[in-house]
């Protein structure tokens, strides 16, 4: 089963049992210091503290802006959902894993 886990800034987050694969939203990786992350979501423009972040973590930082590692698949998204209005980080990394086929997307810190 293709199982992942998408985490936030919010208190939530501080449960996450980082026991398979984790994307992070924008510098989350600050909170949890030397902890895994496979890919960082980010909808907005970052200030450069947050991006230091993002980039040190080693993780590919999926996005719309030219900071991405890897191109958000907005108009593959589109024409699959119907729809590219996302609010928000978060969602951003919830239509990417059901593009991608995940069949269970855990959410912590997500409050």
């Amino acid at each position: 089963m293709k199982d992942v886990i998408i985490l936030g800034k919010a208190p939530s987050g501080i449960v996450c049992p980082f026991d398979t694969g984790v994307w992070g939203l924008n510098d989350v990786p600050s909170m949890y210091p030397g902890k895994h992350f496979d890919k960082l979501f980010a909808a907005d423009t970052l200030t450069p503290s947050a991006l230091q972040v993002m980039r040190a973590s080693g993780a590919d930082i999926v996005s719309i802006q030219p900071y991405a590692t890897e191109r958000f698949p907005a108009e593959e998204i589109r024409i699959k959902f119907g729809s590219t209005y996302y609010m928000a980080s978060a969602a951003f990394a919830v239509a990417y894993a059901i593009y991608h086929n995940y069949e269970k997307i855990r959410l912590y810190g997500c409050d």
